[in-house]
């Protein structure tokens, strides 16, 4: 199901799908494409004219797998927004942000995993990031390093 209810009570819709369900090689009716990835019946029209390509203009229209999957695949890739080295994503602004005054709190879950907080620098709401502790030094030289601790269990 595309749908789900989150804590708030309004429906979440999913943005990205597994694409590894389209086979390439097949080609799909939009009825199909409904029930392979858990969409209603109009976004798979919606998709169409925003550009994803029919064999042909007869209907019932027919869609290739590999036009899909190219189609799915540059949706989700165009919304990537990945972080430079000083950036954190914020969830607020939705976009990667600088760390206000570059000043970060690091939180050590165990050998490997650790935690950056921060804050984002326009909209001063709470930042995170997860991280490797082998890369503490590179973190030391990007961010002034606040506080270090361990998370209680």
């Amino acid at each position: 199901m595309t749908q789900k209810i989150g804590t708030s009570g309004k429906k979440a819709f999913r943005r990205t799908f597994n694409l590894n369900r389209i086979k390439r090689d097949i080609s799909y009716s939009p009825y199909e494409i409904c029930e392979l990835l858990g969409v209603h019946k109009n976004t798979v029209h919606m998709w169409l004219k925003e550009g994803l390509c029919r064999i042909d203009k007869i209907r019932p229209y027919l869609i290739h797998g590999s036009d899909l999957y190219t189609f799915l695949k540059e949706r989700q890739e165009k919304r990537s927004q990945p972080c430079t080295p000083n950036e954190i994503y914020c969830m607020k602004c939705r976009k990667p942000q600088p760390v206000w005054e570059n000043i970060v709190d690091i939180i050590i879950y165990n050998t490997k995993k650790l935690m950056l907080h921060g804050l984002c620098s326009f909209c001063n709401s709470t930042v995170k990031r997860l991280g490797t502790v082998s890369q503490i030094d590179s973190y030391q030289k990007q961010f002034i390093i606040q506080t270090v601790g361990q998370r209680h269990n």
